[in-house]
Order: C-alpha cells, then structure tokens, then sequence
C-alpha cells in the first residue's frame, strides 16, 4: 500500500518502499533521477505501465547501479527508461556512500566516487544530518518544509505520500522564496556514469528519454545564459551518438507556476499530475 507519514513520510519507508516494488510490480518504463523527478512523475498516468525509481540525491552512479541491481535480481524486465537530468546533474555524487550498498553487489560500487559522507540510515539522528547535507549539497531541507506547515491544532495532516509506483506526492502549496545554490560544473565522475547508463541501454536495446522536469524562475537564476546553452550542447553531442537517446527539456516551460511548486524545486502532486500528463503525451509523440 502508499505509505503516508502522519506529516511526511520517513526516509526508512521511502527507501524500502521502492526497494521492495522495484522488485515485485511489472513495468516497461523505469524512471530514474534525482528528487525533482521523484516528485515531479506519476507513474499511474503514463500510458505504458511505469515505476519511479528515482530518489533525492541520486546521481549518476547510483542510477547505474540500480540498473545494475534490477539485472541482476529480475532481469531487464523494461525497455525504456526516463532519466532526469539537470543543468547542476553532474555537479555531485553520493556514490561512494549510496544508501543503497545493501543491496548491490560490492563489484558494482563505484570506487572513483569521493563524496561527502552520508550519515547511517538508521541512526536516531540521521534527519538532522540529513538536512545539513542537503543544505550543503542540494535543496529544499525536509524540516524547512515541516515548518512551512500550517496544522490544525489536535489534528494530524498528511502533505507527502510514498505511493506503491515509487512517486512522491507532495500535497501543499508553495512555501515561500527559498534560495537555491546550484553548480553547472561536470565531475569527470558523473560523465563516465551517465555514459555508463547510455552504453547499458545500448547493450540491452533500450530506448532512453532524458528529461529535465519545469524549472521555477528562482531556480532558473542560478544559470547564465552560456550555461545553459553549453549544457544543451554537451547534451545534444551524446545524441549525435547514440540513435536510441532523445532529449526533452521542459525547464523553461511555460505551463507551470509557482503554484505547481512544494518549494523553488520540486514539483507538489497536482503539479506532477500536470507535468505527467504532459510527458506522457511528447514520450508517445517521441516514440513513433
């Protein structure tokens, strides 16, 4: 079933939540990324059946190696894959302390990944560890978004649920103009794993959609204008190589505000439903 957090649901249910469908629910599409395309896609309204395997804070390495660990536990039971990307993507890792090594073979840990080192999972503090490497690292701390809340006294609310389909669901409105830090800087690291994925894809006679989901206009100022169009252009030089890759960029789109929005980042649930819809749609156009 969905797992609602009386508030927000913990980490601990959010990672084995997916863990646990990733092995038992059917789907041609696997979803992959970061927690803008955790949010942001809702597998139940894409045409072909789907489960969201992203996650806040994955990078590249760890994309791969849960490519690796459903190959391994299930076989390649999917032929297309969306991944997200961003203009900060490849500015991080958290490989070499994934949360998930339990579950992956050691030969498929990434012993090139130096980050900074996440907190144990299980420890009695790991929330605020949590949110002082997110600070640091990414956005949108969790107890930022508690704060924001408005309860009603003696009542519990619900804001986030895990759903069985890997999503996130975010149920609140915006919750003020936060200040997001971005890099556009490109680890070596971070390349060699992305083209790790598209050579698996190849391999495997995958189709591949990458993706960055709508950007808020706050996010967008961390970037000039040769950022992002250096970005495109490395982007577009790996679609010059490999025939099965196709690039869709909805950063700039104009159908969201900051209305659809939990935070400057990511996407609340009617935002998500409004955004899927709209990927499904391009996704079936791309795939004709």
């Amino acid at each position: 079933k969905d797992i609602a957090g009386k508030i927000f649901p913990s980490l601990e249910q959010q990672y084995e939540i997916q863990y646990r469908n990733s092995l038992s629910k059917n789907f041609e599409t696997l979803i992959l990324g970061n927690s803008r395309i955790q949010n942001a896609i809702n597998p139940d309204l894409m045409s072909k059946k789907s489960f969201n395997f992203a996650f806040a804070s994955d990078s590249y390495d760890i994309s791969y190696s849960k490519l690796k660990f459903l190959e391994k536990e299930r076989g390649l039971i999917f032929k297309y894959i969306i991944l997200g990307t961003d203009y900060f993507q490849f500015s991080y890792t958290n490989g070499a302390s994934n949360p998930f090594k339990k579950y992956l073979s050691e030969n498929e840990l990434y012993s090139d990944a130096k980050p900074e080192k996440l907190p144990n999972l299980f420890s009695t503090d790991f929330n605020d560890k949590f949110n002082i490497f997110m600070i640091q690292n990414f956005t949108g701390p969790f107890n930022v978004i508690l704060k924001s809340l408005k309860v009603i006294a003696g009542k519990d609310i619900t804001i986030a649920v895990q759903k069985e389909n890997g999503q996130l669901a975010i149920k609140e409105a915006p919750i003020g103009n936060q200040p997001i830090f971005r890099s556009s800087v490109k680890l070596n690291s971070q390349i060699k794993y992305f083209e790790k994925i598209l050579e698996f894809t190849i391999k495997n006679n995958i189709i591949i959609v990458l993706i960055i989901p709508p950007s808020s206009k706050e996010e967008l100022n961390n970037y000039s204008i040769n950022d992002i169009v250096e970005f495109d252009k490395f982007i577009k030089s790996f679609l010059n190589k490999y025939d099965n890759l196709s690039y869709i960029n909805y950063s700039n789109s104009q159908d969201f505000t900051l209305n659809d929005f939990i935070d400057m980042t990511h996407l609340n649930d009617e935002g998500a439903d409004k955004f899927t819809i709209i990927l499904n749609k391009d996704i079936n156009n791309t795939l004709k």
